[in-house]
């Protein structure tokens, strides 16, 4: 079990992540690893009072050195959207047999922060499989006359390299039938506008990008007919979204995604 002590210091080095800060050279070399790949499963439904539900499952796969450098993976998840909570709630967090694996949990800063494993070393390929559910997942927009389900993935706030980035979103029954069918997808650092494929057969929609440098995120964007869902209002000053997706969208500029590092 990974001593207090331990604990703060990964959250610290973690806020460092999350804010988009340069490590103290101490602590530099806890981030000289790479990712595979982060693969995102999200199923998206509507409650019966409106409410968007998002069903998380992330696959991330680390490249840690062949010596005691890393104990495992620091994983920050946002926690608000626009100032509005999310509610997450984590279910659990397994390697790649299904096998559980030991985390702590700390909520700070609007994040809720996963310190993955114990004060062991780890080298090699390691596999993350991190379950989680999320509400207020979509936003209305007027600029687009939608309502939009427009999300970071893997986010920006990461100073590793990703090999593959994907999200497959499920619709759950009830949901396609609400679809514009206006979709997109964006790849790149905060505020840019390179897209990326997005596929769908109605029901469920996939985007991937490959070779993604340090602080690159793939968003994902999809619309629904106005008041699909229950919108909750932004905070004034509570996010950085002024616009929707469609026709102007932006890479790092919706909701959770996040970041984390190495430990």
């Amino acid at each position: 079990m990974r001593t207090p002590a331990r604990l703060m210091l990964s959250l610290l080095l973690s806020a460092g992540f999350s804010l988009g800060l340069a490590p103290t050279a101490a602590f530099a070399d806890t981030s000289d690893f790479t990712f595979d790949s982060f693969d995102a499963e999200y199923t998206l439904s509507r409650e019966a009072d409106g409410t968007a539900t998002l069903q998380v499952v992330e696959t991330i796969v680390a490249r840690f050195p062949d010596f005691d450098q890393n104990r495992d993976i620091i994983r920050a998840i946002p926690d608000d959207y626009d100032g509005v909570p999310l509610n997450t709630s984590v279910s659990g967090v397994t390697d790649q047999n299904g096998d559980p694996v030991f985390f702590e949990t700390v909520t700070s800063g609007g994040f809720v922060e996963l310190a993955l494993g114990t004060d062991d070393f780890v080298r090699g390929v390691q596999t993350y499989v991190i379950t989680y559910t999320q509400q207020n997942v979509v936003r209305s927009f007027d600029d687009t006359a939608s309502d939009e389900f427009y999300w970071d993935v893997n986010g920006t706030g990461w100073q590793q390299p990703f090999g593959r980035v994907s999200a497959t979103v499920t619709l759950a029954p009830g949901v396609a039938e609400a679809l514009t069918g206006n979709a997109a997808c964006y790849v790149g650092f905060f505020g840019d506008d390179e897209q990326c494929a997005i596929e769908t057969d109605g029901a469920t929609f996939t985007a991937s990008s490959t070779d993604l440098e340090p602080g690159e995120t793939v968003t994902v964007a999809i619309g629904f007919e106005p008041g699909t869902f229950l919108t909750p209002e932004p905070t004034p000053g509570g996010g950085s979204l002024s616009g929707g997706s469609f026709g102007g969208g932006f890479s790092g500029r919706g909701g959770s995604g996040g970041g984390g590092g190495g430990r």
